[in-house]
């Protein structure tokens, strides 16, 4: 997800972003797992995985080279049955 104005890269507006994607993953796409992949210093992708139940599976060192210094490549997953268990406990 990207979201190019500043205002809106916190609070609501990505949250309800990233649920409905992952709600479409997973009940209409019927995926089994999502893979995530942002940079170290995005901290504000680190909180969102978070509050999904993200888990970190891996990362790349010094895999890009953002504002002067290398950064790493943090890799998360979510599979449908944890996804399942938390927003539809009626399902499982």
């Amino acid at each position: 997800i990207v979201m190019g104005e500043k205002k809106y890269h916190k609070g609501g507006y990505s949250i309800e972003a990233f649920g409905l994607m992952l709600k479409a993953a997973f009940l209409r796409l019927n995926l089994r797992n999502i893979k995530s992949v942002y940079t170290s210093s995005n901290e504000e992708s680190e909180a969102i995985h978070k509050i999904f139940k993200f888990t970190k599976v891996g990362e790349y060192k010094n895999l890009m080279f953002i504002n002067g210094r290398y950064e790493e490549a943090l890799i998360w997953m979510l599979d449908k049955d944890t996804w399942l268990k938390r927003n539809m406990p009626e399902s499982t």
